[in-house]
């Protein structure tokens, strides 16, 4: 994929903006992604929702 597009997205609470970021992992030609998360709960939320996705990652 060669696409080189931006993406804004503004979503309320609940929404689903941490799914948003996820996506693009589960491509076939999918790069790396890097995210910095500064919460301990969102951390620990999403990285369950990574091992549910079966997304390779680094903790």
């Amino acid at each position: 994929m060669l696409w080189r597009e931006q993406v804004v997205a503004i979503l309320p609470t609940g929404a689903g903006k941490s799914m948003l970021f996820m996506l693009p992992c589960t491509l076939p030609d999918a790069g790396t992604n890097i995210l910095i998360v500064p919460l301990v709960a969102l951390r620990a939320d999403l990285i369950r929702r990574v091992r549910e996705l079966k997304i390779n990652h680094l903790e």
